[in-house]
């Protein structure tokens, strides 16, 4: 997997099919996390 950012010749160059890949399953695996959605959930509810 190729860096989500990186600085090249002075410039910081955010790579973003590798940025929305890391964002993907970041949300895959917390939707995956049953207490971390009941939370969620819990939350949203209250707002």
């Amino acid at each position: 997997m190729s860096p989500t950012v990186t600085n090249a010749s002075g410039r910081t160059v955010l790579l973003v099919e590798a940025f929305y890949w890391g964002v993907r399953k970041m949300v895959e695996d917390l939707s995956r996390d049953s207490s971390r959605m009941l939370a969620a959930k819990a939350f949203l509810a209250s707002i």
